[in-house]
């Protein structure tokens, strides 16, 4: 689920674009948006934060 609260308008298609693509592509658990777009301490220089939170399985085991 893509929560769009709190997302720049400007930048919000372009968030949910990336979003959608990494949906699909590595069909994660979440993908948190954080950072300036959601404080609302956004610059031309500011990033787009994202957290992709997915569960794998162990490939390799250390011994």
């Amino acid at each position: 689920m893509i929560y769009k609260k709190n997302v720049a308008p400007v930048i919000a298609p372009c968030v949910l674009t990336v979003a959608e693509i990494i949906k699909t592509r590595f069909r994660p658990d979440k993908i948190i948006l954080f950072g300036p777009y959601i404080s609302g301490h956004i610059t031309p220089r500011s990033e787009i934060n994202l957290l992709i939170i997915k569960k794998v399985k162990n490939r390799s085991k250390q011994t």
